[in-house]
């Protein structure tokens, strides 16, 4: 098994990395149409075989829609026409295949707050509470299995009009000198977004972030061929998006808690879990803005301040949870 797992990751690598990065040596349309083929290929066999591996197969052909449309991304300014048409076909495709990825989420980072919880009685509220969303989950997934082969049907179907479109489009005037340009705009305004947030703001803002953020992570992985330090950026880059991902999964289930009725809030400890998560959250924010400041430079003062008051809390929340143990042991 040890065997076929390394063939099947260095196959992996094959298929995916090598051919996501621009060539020097050819010419940027030509570049541009090969890598977005690529993508449109390995979304048909991941989904031509999709029953081997429902999930894990769906989640990765919803991973390269969203690779394909970094590339597009970069013909906003100069093809709008091909990046508006073919950004909403990938992004609808992406949408019918979503199916149960918010409960699946909210699952997972429930397990993710069960590891980080010491208190016993709020460890065993977060338990009752994933065995409440694991039974969702599951409902939510066969619900959608049995919608599943008509939506993969019609997403290959796209996935054939995509690639007999990107076949006869003209790229030819394009440069990489307009590509790099772009590449820098997607960075520049991941950059300009971390300079406006304040760990303190709402969530939303956060969200937006982590959609650029993720944006520039694939576009410089796509332009590492002509940026020193590409490696870095990119580790950096990925990084500081998962982080993200895991704030706004958090955010999804503090909606989840803040929903539920008072007296259920009451008999179940919910009110205290949703200040776990918060804190959680607002600890994730915090660490995302961190990274960030390894990626764009030293954050502006008033941002400094907010990384001091938030650390400050964080361990006065911290203390907090420590004493609620330990009166929770000793009753």
């Amino acid at each position: 098994m040890a065997v076929d797992k390394r063939r099947w990751c260095a196959t992996t690598y094959l298929v995916t990395d090598m051919p996501y990065r621009f060539s020097r040596r050819a010419r940027a349309g030509a570049e541009v149409g090969r890598v977005l083929l690529e993508q449109n290929r390995k979304a048909t066999r991941l989904l031509s075989d999709w029953q081997s591996a429902p999930a894990a197969r769906i989640h990765k052909t919803r991973q390269t829609c969203k690779r394909v449309r970094a590339v597009l991304r970069l013909l906003k300014s100069t093809h709008p026409y091909v990046y508006a048409v073919e950004n909403r076909a990938y992004r609808d495709l992406s949408r019918e295949l979503s199916g149960a990825r918010d409960a699946a989420a909210m699952t997972e980072v429930t397990q993710f707050l069960l590891a980080r919880c010491w208190e016993p009685r709020l460890h065993q509220s977060l338990r009752m509470l994933l065995v409440s969303l694991e039974q969702q989950q599951a409902d939510a997934e066969a619900r959608s299995h049995a919608q599943l082969p008509a939506r993969v049907e019609s997403a290959l179907a796209s996935l054939k009009d995509g690639a007999g479109r990107l076949q006869v489009v003209s790229l030819d005037a394009l440069t990489f000198k307009d590509v790099r340009r772009s590449g820098r705009r997607t960075y520049q305004h991941a950059e300009k977004d971390f300079q406006h947030l304040r760990l303190h703001s709402q969530p939303e803002l956060f969200h937006d972030w982590r959609k650029h953020v993720k944006y520039a992570c694939y576009q410089t992985e796509l332009l590492a061929a002509f940026r020193s330090g590409a490696a870095r950026r990119i580790r950096w880059l990925s990084e500081l998006g998962e982080t993200l991902g895991l704030a706004q999964d958090l955010d999804l289930l503090n909606g989840l808690i803040a929903a539920q009725p008072d007296s259920l809030q009451v008999d179940t400890h919910l009110p205290r879990l949703r200040g776990l998560v918060i804190r959680e959250r607002h600890r994730l924010h915090r660490q995302s803005l961190t990274i960030a400041g390894r990626l764009f430079g030293k954050p502006s003062s008033p941002k400094t301040l907010d990384l001091a008051r938030g650390a400050a809390g964080d361990h006065a929340g911290e203390r907090e949870q420590r004493r609620g143990s330990t009166a929770g042991a000793a009753s």
